[in-house]
């Protein structure tokens, strides 16, 4: 009795201490990644110089998160936890160089750069080692601990939003620290496991399965790695040019805030009740129906006449990316052999990762030299390629079963 006891309070804990990971991460990546608009163009940089610092920051996170993966957790055997450590300190250093550049574009455009690659590098070894736990046999809620992380997202957009409208967008840098303070903190509270070195692998040939090997084995990745680096372009263009879509209307960093807020909150359902909906519906299924929802919504923000209608738009979220997530992360870690988990994780925001830098350069240029519009009416293209190619990769898993 006390030994079962025991181990529900240990999965208590661990289950809290992980939620409060996902919950602070959000809250970093939203004053990275998301109000990167609002302090860049601040600081007299041009819709370009934002599109290079976004893509150059999406684009050496792809080439990191596998590098890391594949040579530091199952080589050297560090173990993810302390990976996460490792590259939360790194952070603070380009943070706290933001807070003496000045006006000097060139170190800001490569500080800010810097750590918004951190930050998307760390993003997969978050999930990763919520699976760990998961594949040790505790009983984490990955629904509910990633749903935790849309709340704390909604919660920061809004108060960032009111904050930098009052004061001045040059307090993020100060915001940013302070957080990744406290993210360490929640980083290293986390208990550790046996299988939190890399889930116990050994050093033979399958610890060290490259992307090539894994596109190999299993066609359906790289379909899979297409669609979602599809649907993406859209989604970062809704994320990162909020700004600029809610500019085109005549509204401001408040509005802005809110809109993100809606979004944030409206992940909340789906997340948390994913748990629920993985055993009525496979995560094949929810995969399929969440990118439909992203080309529905695209088609919405492109159409939409006002602000109403882009606000109303992000309630869209809580079928579109907050299915998304959690059906991508238990499609994979389902499919594929435990060896490739963390690698397969990688993969994923590896290929939404490439849709930043495709949304950033390209997004960039059409904003400069066009106008919002023609930047929305490229999102929704992009959404109807994600929707269809996930139906083949998906379809691609039921015939490999």
């Amino acid at each position: 009795m006390k030994s079962t006891l025991s181990v529900k309070n240990s999965e208590r804990v661990i289950n809290v201490k992980y939620i409060s990971l996902q919950f602070i991460y959000w809250m970093m990546n939203c004053a990275v990644y998301s109000f990167a608009a609002l302090f860049l163009l601040y600081n007299r940089f041009e819709n370009r110089q934002l599109g290079y610092v976004l893509a150059a920051a999406n684009l050496i996170s792809i080439i990191l998160q596998p590098a890391l993966s594949q040579q530091v957790i199952a080589r050297l055997h560090i173990s993810v936890r302390k990976t996460i450590i490792i590259i939360s300190g790194g952070l603070l250093l380009p943070l706290i160089a933001l807070l003496f550049v000045g006006k000097n574009i060139l170190v800001m455009f490569l500080m800010y750069t810097l750590s918004a690659v951190l930050i998307l590098t760390l993003q997969p070894f978050v999930n990763s080692i919520g699976f760990q736990y998961i594949n040790s046999g505790y009983s984490i809620n990955f629904g509910i601990s990633r749903g935790a992380g849309s709340f704390s997202y909604a919660i920061t957009s809004y108060i960032l939003g009111v904050l930098l409208a009052k004061w001045t967008p040059n307090l993020l840098p100060w915001i940013m620290i302070i957080l990744t303070l406290t993210f360490l903190l929640s980083v290293w509270l986390l208990p550790k496991i046996k299988s939190d070195k890399s889930s116990e692998l050994s050093t033979d040939d399958r610890t060290t399965t490259s992307i090539v090997k894994l596109l190999q084995n299993y066609k359906f990745i790289g379909v899979l790695f297409l669609a979602f680096s599809f649907l993406f372009v859209f989604h970062t263009i809704i994320s990162t040019s909020i700004t600029q879509i809610v500019q085109s209307f005549h509204g401001g960093s408040q509005i802005i805030g809110t809109s993100l807020m809606i979004a944030g909150l409206c992940e909340l359902p789906g997340m948390f009740a994913f748990s629920y909906l993985v055993k009525k519906k496979s995560s094949s299924f929810w995969l399929e129906l969440s990118a439909f929802f992203f080309f529905v919504r695209s088609i919405v923000v492109m159409v939409a006449p006002n602000l109403l209608t882009i606000e109303l738009s992000q309630f869209l979220q809580a079928v579109s990316f907050a299915i998304f997530i959690p059906a991508s992360a238990y499609l994979v870690n389902g499919v594929l052999p435990k060896e490739d988990a963390v690698l397969g994780q990688t993969i994923i925001t590896a290929a939404m990762t490439l849709g930043g830098v495709l949304s950033s350069i390209i997004g960039g240029y059409l904003l400069d030299l066009l106008n919002v519009k023609s930047l929305l009416v490229f999102g929704m293209i992009c959404a109807l390629v994600g929707f269809l190619l996930t139906v083949v990769g998906i379809h691609m898993i039921k015939e490999d079963e």
